[in-house]
């Protein structure tokens, strides 16, 4: 990523976004992710919040259909299916990305 300040700080601000986006989350994975995600282009960063809104929404309009939405948090499931989804696009975006 760049060194310059104004790109670290929105570099950072991409992956505190994407992080955000994540249902599942512990300090430490958190932590680790970070690190990982910093080394990541701010332009794939930027796909993969992409591709996670997209598969939020999908996953909302699915529970409106399915389940009732009262209870749509509640349902540890659809929080698993969606960590699944999105880990499935990062690896499908990293083997698309030659470096």
């Amino acid at each position: 990523m760049r060194s310059n300040q104004n790109g670290t700080k929105l570099e950072d601000a991409l992956v505190d976004l994407y992080l955000s986006l994540k249902v599942n989350k512990t300090e430490n994975s958190d932590n680790e992710r970070k690190k990982q995600l910093k080394l990541i282009s701010p332009l794939t960063l930027l796909h993969y919040i992409k591709e996670s809104i997209e598969i939020l929404i999908n996953l909302k309009i699915q529970e409106k259909v399915d389940v009732n939405p009262l209870v749509m948090y509640e349902n540890n499931e659809n929080s698993n299916q969606y960590e699944e989804l999105l880990k499935k696009q990062e690896e499908v975006n990293r083997n698309g990305i030659k470096v």
